[in-house]
């Protein structure tokens, strides 16, 4: 996969890309009989361009995610006859800058700031930081380290990150990524086709409406492992299309008060469905 700028990582470049799933019969912990279902999509621009011998990028995205819910009275949490939520919000802005600094090696760096919300944006923003290091030993292999910070009105967090991405000399495109928070084998199937099957760490915190059944101007964060295979076809060196298949084996979902307080948490399991992502390169 990739698009017109391969093999070129200072040359000017724009990607907008679409992403969009289905999940299907979630079950929370003591909910008993209720389910929940979502679908969600995911619009993002991004723009990268030379800089002081490195390359910074911008990117802008956007996601909203519809909640559809089963048994609603089994529910821990919530009125028991009301949605608890039905359509959750995300804006991000992100700035990015890489650049070699000495042989083999290069830094890199990643700020953004975001907001997840219901209806009130007020008190929703978080800011996210990450410093790395990486080391190239030839084009086969990419190693790197850093660390990411976050914080939010739910609190704060500092987390290792890092990855070892390896290219096959003997198959092209075949990529293996083992890393967090994602980790993925990539495999060329046929001429423009390849299956790519991947496993990581999907997460969001979502400001509750000022009139929420589940907690007035509270949070629902969300942390869940998400894995799949996607079919994937490249038409073309401007153009990227894939549709796979969808699981989610395990998460937990916290709910917080106005404060930032924990009220509760629960674990979610079982959600089954799908994928579809488009990206343009120019």
């Amino acid at each position: 996969s990739g698009g017109p700028n391969d093999g070129d990582d200072e040359a000017p470049g724009m990607t907008i890309e679409v992403d969009s799933s289905i999940l299907a019969g979630i079950a929370v912990e003591d909910g008993n009989n209720a389910r929940m279902h979502t679908f969600g999509n995911e619009y993002q621009v991004s723009y990268q361009h030379p800089l002081a011998g490195g390359t910074i990028g911008i990117g802008v995205e956007y996601g909203h995610t519809h909640f559809f819910w089963n048994e609603i009275g089994d529910l821990p949490f919530g009125n028991g006859r009301d949605d608890p939520w039905n359509t959750l919000h995300m804006f991000s802005l992100d700035q990015s800058y890489s650049r070699p600094v000495y042989g083999k090696w290069s830094v890199m760096s990643v700020a953004s700031v975001s907001s997840g919300f219901e209806k009130e944006m007020n008190q929703s923003f978080e800011i996210e930081g990450m410093l790395g290091l990486g080391y190239a030993p030839n084009k086969r292999w990419n190693l790197w380290a850093g660390v990411m910070a976050s914080w939010h009105p739910t609190g704060a967090s500092i987390l290792p990150a890092g990855g070892v991405t390896w290219s096959s000399s003997a198959i092209e495109g075949l990529v293996v990524n083992v890393g967090m928070p994602e980790t993925f084998v990539l495999v060329p199937v046929y001429r423009t086709l390849s299956l790519k099957a991947y496993g990581g760490m999907d997460a969001g915190t979502y400001r509750l409406a000022d009139d929420s059944t589940v907690a007035r101007k509270g949070y629902v964060d969300f942390m869940a492992i998400n894995t799949g295979v996607d079919l994937v076809w490249n038409p073309c060196d401007y153009a990227e299309l894939g549709l796979g298949f969808l699981y989610q084996p395990w998460g937990v979902m916290t709910l917080y008060d106005d404060d930032g307080d924990e009220i509760e948490d629960y674990t979610m399991s079982n959600g089954l469905g799908g994928r579809f992502m488009l990206a343009l390169f120019f």
